[in-house]
């Protein structure tokens, strides 16, 4: 509990003083965001701490961090983005937390469309073939394969009869 004496050492600070020091706690937070992701960062990176947690999975090592910055309302992921996008300290502390995360999930979302635009093939519709050309090539085809069958049956059928001969001619010879 805070003593009688801080509480009214409190209420005679004037209300502009009051804010300005809110202000000033304020500007810390950001640059105290900036440290502590880079922080973050730097274990993210560290292979002592993968080993350490027999991990080399990024999703499931990105969620162990997600509990140091879960005042900071966004996955430690998503301020890593933050900090790639906005590298300088000075931008953590004048800038706002939320705004540089939205125009960096924007910009994100910019570029994976552009990506998928690019990589988008055009599609043209497929033109239909003709029902009775598609019938007429597919009986040519299957009439192909019974003549190769036919003169297959055809070979089979002179060897085996040669086969019966050698077999009649052989039979004797064995009894």
């Amino acid at each position: 509990m805070k003593s009688t004496k801080q509480t009214n050492q409190e209420s005679a600070k004037t209300y502009k003083s009051l804010l300005l020091e809110a202000k000033e706690l304020r500007q810390q937070s950001g640059s105290n965001a900036y440290h502590r992701i880079t922080l973050l960062t730097k274990v993210y990176h560290d292979q002592d701490f993968r080993s350490d947690h027999n991990m080399f999975d990024d999703d499931k090592l990105l969620s162990i961090l997600d509990e140091y910055v879960d005042d900071l309302c966004a996955t430690f992921y998503e301020l890593k983005l933050v900090l790639d996008h906005f590298p300088d300290e000075e931008q953590w502390a004048n800038g706002k937390l939320y705004q540089m995360l939205q125009r960096v999930l924007d910009d994100n979302e910019a570029k994976n469309r552009a990506s998928k635009a690019e990589n988008a093939q055009p599609t043209t519709p497929k033109k239909r073939e003709d029902p009775y050309a598609v019938a007429r090539r597919e009986k040519a085809r299957m009439s192909a394969i019974i003549d190769e069958l036919m003169e297959r049956i055809k070979q089979l059928e002179a060897e085996n009869d040669h086969l019966r001969d050698l077999l009649k001619k052989r039979r004797p010879q064995m009894a």
